[in-house]
């Protein structure tokens, strides 16, 4: 076969690798970024609560620009949405580099860039998932977002590792500019990348009615419907149990932060691990039954974790859990876009976005739990509630689990 022309014997390959290259540079910023405005606003304040405000800033926007997002994404493509949501976070990233220059930025100033780097996640959350569907091509639909988390788990992972060890070294405004160049390297790497072809909401329709169309895709499209409630029960009664890993490796498990570290390194190696064995199998037409075992799977990791008598047992539940809850969210993510028409991707991805914005309702609820009945209990109860929802799904709601599938896209 002819090297130039890779890229046409395999439709959207070649561009979709680029796509990767984009998200790569993201992901590590993501996670440093989080990183460093935590870091600034415990420096200037001395105060956890207000570090949970910080963090609470960064997620409660995807709630509110989920579906206006998506609607954008429908209307002017993914490919400009992508860009300018990593030129966007590479501006906030060097104006706190400017900042922190001399003195830490005052806190107010801190909120704003973690609620603008917030609206612009939802940006490239969005276009990033529905760029990996539409280019997908032979490499198949669940493949190509399998992949694409993979990329942002191992992403995650070394950012989180170059902010502690730059802030340490070399302070905030450096660690700021670094995050900056990786936005920007995700940008640029999409320059002179083709637009793509495809229908879009072009029409005479109004951005707000469009929005209104895209939330309506709940009521109208009884597959998203179920689809979306099973991404609320995940991110609210799930994924929020993160929040309580720096008590059990302090108090349940006595561990200290060598121990948090591991289940840090567990979860993650858990979702790297999962994503990258959905990646391997081969395409699935059909996926609810799928779904619903991954959803029961990750309450009951969760519930083991929360009850295991030892520490080497809760690591390897956490690593179970890990690899479930990315299962969950790629086969999510591919069939709200195989639900819907190719111009209501955006948008049907954009509910998937508003779940995530949602989480921190989750994490107010089990710290909350937590304080009053114990951090072993509140996981526990949590990721029983999950797994009776992910059995109920796989009996009683049967029939309609059965009817959620995944489609191959047009090839590009």
């Amino acid at each position: 076969m002819n090297p130039s022309n890779t890229e046409e014997a395999v439709p959207g390959i070649g561009r979709l690798a680029r796509v990767f290259a984009s998200l790569f540079p993201s992901w590590v910023s993501f996670t440093a970024s989080q990183a460093l405005i935590g870091w600034l606003v415990f420096a200037a304040t001395s105060s956890a609560a207000l570090v949970g405000v910080a963090f609470a800033l960064r997620y409660i926007p995807l709630a509110v620009t989920g579906v206006p997002m998506g609607a954008l994404s429908d209307r002017f493509g993914r490919l400009r949405l992508l860009v300018a949501s990593n030129a966007i976070q590479a501006v906030i990233s060097f104006a706190l580099a400017a900042a922190a220059l001399t003195k830490t930025p005052p806190v107010t100033v801190l909120f704003l860039a973690s609620a603008g780097y917030g609206v612009a996640d939802s940006a490239r959350l969005v276009s990033g998932v529905n760029l990996t569907y539409d280019l997908s091509g032979r490499l198949g639909a669940m493949r190509a977002m399998a992949t694409a988390n993979v990329v942002s788990g191992i992403g995650m992972a070394l950012g989180g590792v170059i902010a502690g060890v730059i802030l340490a070294r070399a302070g905030a405004s450096v660690t700021a500019t670094v995050v900056g160049v990786a936005f920007s390297a995700g940008a640029v790497t999409l320059v002179g990348l083709p637009a793509l072809p495809g229908p879009t909401a072009r029409g005479r329709s109004s951005l707000l009615s469009l929005v209104r169309a895209g939330l309506g895709l709940v009521h109208s499209v009884p597959v998203i419907g179920l689809l979306i409630a099973i991404a609320l029960v995940v991110e609210v009664f799930a994924f929020s149990g993160m929040a309580l890993d720096p008590v059990f490796a302090g108090a349940v498990f006595a561990v200290g932060p060598l121990g948090l570290g591991a289940i840090l390194t567990a979860r993650a190696v858990g979702r790297i691990s999962g994503a990258g064995v959905v990646a391997l199998v081969g395409p699935r037409t059909e996926i609810g039954r799928w779904l619903a075992a991954a959803v029961a799977l990750f309450g009951a990791g969760l519930v083991g974790f929360a009850l295991s008598p030892a520490f080497d047992a809760a690591l390897a539940l956490v690593w179970v859990a890990g690899v479930a809850g990315v299962i969950v969210d790629v086969l999510e993510q591919t069939a709200l876009q195989a639900g819907v028409s190719a111009a209501s991707r955006g948008r049907a991805t954009g509910l998937w976005v508003l779940t995530v914005g949602v989480g921190p309702l989750g994490v107010l609820e089990v710290g909350v739990v937590a304080q009053l009945l114990g951090a072993r209990l509140a996981q526990a109860s949590n990721g029983l509630l999950v797994a009776i929802f992910g059995l109920l799904l796989l009996g009683k709601l049967g029939r309609r689990v059965r009817s959620i599938a995944t489609a191959s896209p047009p090839q590009l």
